[in-house]
Formats: structure tokens, C-alpha cells, sequence
């Protein structure tokens, strides 16, 4: 008799136990899950958009305008995850590097009489340089939104990277 008691009191024990966790701790770590899903695919998107802009920039310091064409349509494409994950002051960094780029792009493609300005001239190197400062000001904020640092604008592992892009005022 006291077996059989001593049964049910642990079958007992065992049925609230598996209610609260139930109850209590699975939706706890289903809410944890979905952040943790959510914070990939900020990441990814972060990731791609980044790959999208690199894109854009090396075909233009190569000089290869359809190329540079190219990875502008597909950095767009891109832009709609990047804007449905991105912080405001993500957003805000990208936006200024995308201006930064296109007015890098205009410069370094400009014909005069017929053939390219030289990448020399004073003016597409200093749009070349605000677009670096732009691209480690965005890879910086980008660092901190998913890190979860203050954003100082002047964040050592991109400075080391890209060691010429702090040099004076960034903004």
C-alpha cells in the first residue's frame, strides 16, 4: 500500500513538473530561440549587403563600369533585407556610404575629352577616401549594433583593416 502511495506521489511530482516546464520554460526558450534566429539573419544580412558594397567599390577602383553597374543593381537588391534588419544608425552610416560611393563612382568614370580622368585626380581621390571612411564608419556601426558596443567611430578592429580610413574628421 504505502509502494503504491509512494508511486503516484512520484508520478505525480513528475506530471507537474513536466506542466511547468511546459508551462513556464518552453515558452521562455522558444522566445530565446526566435532572437537568436533573428539575430542571423541580421547578421547575413548585414553580411551580404557589406559583400554588396565591397562589390561595388572594387569594380570601381578597377575601373570596370558595367561592373560597377552591375553590383549597384544587385547591392539594391540587397538593400530590402539589409533595411528590414539595420538599426536607425546602421541605416543612417549605409546611407552616407552609399552617397559617398555614388559620388566615388561619378568622379572616377567622368570623361574629359573623350577619356577617363585619371585616378590621380584630386577629386576622385578625395572621393575614394570618403567612401573608406564611410565603408569603416558602417562596418563599425554595423560592429556595434551586432555586438552590442558603443560605437566610439573610431573602432580598432576596422581601423586595423583599414588602417587609412580614420585619418581626421570622419563625418
Amino acid at each position: 500500500m504505502l509502494q503504491g502511495l509512494l508511486t503516484v506521489l512520484a508520478a505525480i511530482i513528475a506530471s507537474v513538473t513536466a506542466l511547468y516546464v511546459a508551462k513556464r520554460v518552453y515558452p521562455e526558450q522558444k522566445r530565446i530561440d526566435h532572437a537568436n534566429d533573428m539575430l542571423k539573419e541580421k547578421r547575413e544580412a548585414y553580411r551580404k549587403f557589406l559583400g554588396g558594397m565591397n562589390a561595388v567599390f572594387t569594380a570601381i577602383v578597377q575601373t570596370d563600369f558595367e561592373k560597377a553597374k552591375l553590383n549597384t543593381h544587385e547591392l539594391h537588391a540587397l538593400g530590402s533585407d539589409f533595411l528590414c534588419f539595420a538599426s536607425p544608425e546602421v541605416a543612417a552610416s549605409a546611407r552616407h556610404y552609399l552617397d559617398c560611393m555614388q559620388d566615388y563612382r561619378q568622379k572616377r568614370f567622368k570623361k574629359v575629352n573623350g577619356s577617363l580622368v585619371s585616378w590621380k585626380d584630386e577629386g576622385v581621390q578625395q572621393a575614394k577616401k570618403a567612401t573608406e571612411r564611410a565603408r569603416a564608419n558602417t562596418i563599425s556601426a554595423i560592429r556595434s549594433d551586432l555586438l552590442g558596443f558603443e560605437n566610439s567611430g573610431n573602432d580598432q578592429a576596422v581601423s586595423a583593416f583599414f588602417p587609412n580610413s580614420y585619418e581626421g574628421d570622419i563625418k
